[in-house]
């Protein structure tokens, strides 16, 4: 629009004048990223076109961007039910995160501090990071004393540390922690814990 001053709704005359505007170069790399994704959606016949049905790897990196608005999402959540928060419910989460909006601020302030963009607004799926689904699910104190309780464990005390850090990486990046594997480590560390006080 700035080329041709200010505009209201669409510019259909952007079609006409687009390449005296951008470079070969430049239209080299935007057809390169999104071509197979255009060739796609012009070959589908079906209408309204599904978009769920578009193959993940043409995409931008639609993995990442999923796993970091889990990130910013559920911590968020967390930031506006710190105590209680909203319940383990996997139905009632994922209606909730539906219409749950991030703070603009917060969010800002999240790419800011990481350098990365967030793209995805919004979804109805579970969310990938056990960890920050237990903040928001649960509240913070919660969430901690169960974290604590998982790093108390006694099932597996030799070389503890490198099997901490094999759990930690599975259960930041799925839906791990209430399966039962996970729940009987928490449990051993809440024995652990007992005995210390009866003590």
């Amino acid at each position: 629009n700035s080329h041709q001053g200010k505009q209201k709704g669409v510019n259909k005359n952007l079609k006409n004048y687009f390449s005296k505007v951008l470079t070969k170069d430049e239209l080299d790399i935007i057809d390169q990223r999104c071509g197979p994704l255009l060739r796609h959606l012009n070959n589908d016949t079906s209408t309204p076109c599904d978009l769920t049905k578009i193959p993940k790897e043409m995409l931008y990196d639609y993995e990442f961007q999923k796993r970091y608005f889990d990130l910013i999402q559920t911590i968020s959540i967390a930031k506006d039910y710190p105590i209680t928060g909203i319940g383990l419910d996997d139905t009632y989460f994922s209606e909730f995160r539906t219409d749950y909006f991030i703070d603009n601020n917060f969010r800002e302030s999240f790419e800011e501090s990481t350098n990365l963009e967030l793209r995805a607004k919004s979804t109805d799926k579970g969310s990938s990071n056990s960890v920050t689904f237990l903040m928001a699910a649960m509240g913070l104190p919660i969430a901690f004393f169960l974290l604590l309780c998982l790093f108390k464990q006694k099932l597996f005390p030799h070389r503890k540390g490198i099997f901490m850090i094999i759990v930690m990486m599975s259960v930041i990046s799925e839906p791990l922690m209430l399966r039962p594997f996970f729940l009987l480590l928490i449990i051993s560390g809440l024995g652990t814990l007992i005995k210390r006080f009866i003590k």
